[in-house]
């Protein structure tokens, strides 16, 4: 079981591309004073997910928050379905076993390098699934050092470079690494 998830994992860093996110959501964040002088004006956060199913029990989906010009932050969510055996652990149990395997994931050396970083774990309520989460908040987080976080996949900083493109150039890119937005 946590060889498992430590490979859905190393999968999901390996294929962070290749991910969506799952919901839509709206947030205003406000443009700097630098960019307009004489008048703020706020601009909508929109979201889009794009998922893959890697196989009947694994789904790898990286939703994005952006606005019209930039990605503003993006999740890579990585969902494992949990064995029948393990179903009869606690939730707390499960949250502890999971989480000793997510440590050993090179994203979580790389948290305290990167400060827009946050990992959570989740159990789902029925306990079928465990889901890693990354929040990456780009406006804290340095694109370089992001970018290095990823040397062992080639796929993976492909994807954080784009990032600094427009978002359709992002949403195309996603598609054609077979991704299909939600």
């Amino acid at each position: 079981m946590k060889k498992i998830l430590l490979a859905s994992i190393c999968l999901l860093t390996l294929t962070a591309c290749s991910t969506t996110s799952q919901n839509k959501q709206e947030n205003t964040p406000k443009q700097s004073q630098s960019q307009s002088q004489s008048k703020t004006k706020e601009e909508k956060a929109q979201t889009k997910t794009f998922s893959k199913k890697i196989d009947e029990h694994y789904t790898n989906s990286v939703k994005l928050f952006y606005t019209k010009d930039k990605i503003l932050s993006f999740q890579l969510v990585s969902s494992q379905a949990i064995p029948e055996e393990s179903q009869k652990m606690s939730v707390e149990e499960l949250k502890k076993s999971y989480s000793e395997d997510l440590k050993k994931s090179s994203m979580i050396e790389n948290q305290e390098k990167l400060k827009g970083l946050k990992i959570h774990l989740k159990i789902s309520e029925d306990k079928k699934n465990a889901i890693a989460i990354f929040d990456f908040d780009l406006s804290k987080i340095d694109q370089e050092q992001l970018i290095q976080s990823a040397s062992d996949s080639e796929s993976s900083q492909t994807f954080f470079r784009k990032l600094q493109d427009k978002p359709e150039v992002v949403f195309d890119y996603l598609k054609g690494q077979g991704l299909k937005e939600e």
